[in-house]
């Protein structure tokens, strides 16, 4: 069974890195959120209120007030996200289906579903007096960088400095966190929108096909620079064969389970990125007991289905892989949250056998096109070769053999009201 360790890939893979280990992307500098926010009819007050440690992007809290003569038909929001990427990470029609999405979600809601939408840009700084109605998108470009702007959020982010593998405080927030995302899945119904083919996804769709290796060697191809990659690795001039020999007997078990049921899968967009950090908790309450007040962060959203969704919030949030120890499963908290899950939308069979058999292979389209974020992207093999490939890609898949990851298969696949644990 592998075990993991602090240091090795989990302080990297989809969570928070180690507070001395230098960002990937630079900090966003004053200049820069003044020419940014200018076109969105808002003056940040400087310095700002926090620059997030997150990877894959930059992003930061300001104070704003309007630019001078700009009269918004509505009212502005007070503080601001400015979050920028790198254009070989998103590109503008991305961030905008995924804005897209958001808007879905909040019309469609029926629910207490809560989600801090894009600011959208007025059509010129130098329109600003006459642009009340003359307003153009969520994104704005900036030589190799795009940039999207959010309100900041109402509740508190007590998972700020929460890495994504870590479990939630309480059961109590097990449970709140997954009512909402069942309410999000609710509110998803009807949306239909191609998630492209961009670096850094959590999808499904070489997993989902019948064939595991001709969904491999179908998708691999469509990642920017993920071939190249595996090339890097030293694995040999035979690349496509070693692949073949270390990926597939390590995801050809799970693939066979999941194989009869591939035929129920019902497509549905999902969040993609569930965990704690990525939710803001409501002010005022007593500690470990505060409920989920929005939802954020979509960039990893996209067309998978409700089950493929639910595996993933499992296993970002309920497997202690930062200290894998004697009893790695957090089983109250993941009773608490697939029970909350249930009480606003119950699963059919079907959905609960494919959540358990999604769950040792939600991770492997997102832990390859990593690989080529830090081989390809920033140039760093050790991290890619050691952190993703080995650790996170191969490491996790391995874990959920064994008679633990197979016990939790197991509990994800039953009635949450007699779960094994």
């Amino acid at each position: 069974m592998t075990q993991a360790v602090p240091g090795s890939s989990h302080t990297l893979a989809l969570g928070l890195a180690d507070a001395e280990r230098p960002r990937d992307w630079p900090p966003i500098t004053g200049a820069e959120a003044r020419r940014v926010l200018a076109g969105f009819g808002l003056v940040p007050r400087l310095p700002p209120l926090w620059q997030s440690a997150r990877p894959f992007s930059a992003g930061a809290l300001f104070e704003v007030a309007p630019l001078p003569g700009f009269r918004p038909p509505g009212s502005l929001p007070e503080r601001v996200f400015l979050k920028r990427h790198d254009h070989r990470l998103r590109s503008a029609s991305r961030l905008e289906t995924e804005h897209a999405f958001m808007r879905h979600l909040m019309a469609s809601a029926q629910q207490d579903l809560h989600i801090p939408l894009p600011l959208t840009r007025i059509t010129t700084p130098a329109d600003s007096a006459q642009a009340s109605s003359r307003f153009s998108g969520t994104t704005e470009q900036e030589g190799g960088n795009l940039y999207e702007v959010f309100p900041a959020f109402r509740g508190e982010d007590l998972y700020r400095h929460t890495l994504s593998w870590e479990p939630y405080r309480s059961p109590i927030h097990a449970a709140s966190a997954g009512r909402m995302l069942a309410r999000l899945h609710l509110a998803s119904t009807g949306f239909n929108a191609s998630d492209g083919d961009v670096l850094l996804m959590s999808g499904g769709r070489a997993v989902q096909m019948p064939d595991l290796e001709a969904g491999l060697t179908t998708w691999l191809p469509t990642q920017p620079g993920l071939l190249e990659s595996l090339a890097q690795l030293g694995m040999g001039a035979g690349m496509e064969d070693d692949w073949r020999r270390s990926l597939l007997p390590a995801l050809t078990p799970a693939h066979q389970a999941l194989r009869p049921n591939l035929g129920d899968v019902q497509p549905l967009w999902g969040h993609g990125d569930w965990h704690g950090s990525n939710l803001s908790w409501r002010p005022g309450m007593v500690p470990g007991k505060e409920e989920v007040c929005e939802v954020f962060d979509f960039g990893l959203s996209g067309h998978t289905s409700a089950p493929f969704d639910l595996a993933v919030a499992v296993e970002r949030s309920f497997i202690r892989w930062m200290n894998m120890g004697r009893d790695p499963v957090a089983w109250d908290q993941l009773h608490a949250f697939l029970a909350g899950y249930e009480a606003i939308r119950p699963r059919t069979l079907v959905e609960r056998q494919l959540t358990g058999r999604f769950l040792p292979l939600v991770h492997v389209q997102f832990a390859l096109t990593e690989l080529a974020y830090y081989a390809a992207l920033l140039h760093d093999l050790p991290t890619a070769r050691r952190d993703v490939w080995s650790g996170y890609l191969l490491g996790h898949a391995r874990w959920f053999e064994s008679p633990a990851g197979q016990k939790l298969i197991e509990a994800v696949s039953a009635n949450p009201s007699g779960g094994a644990g």
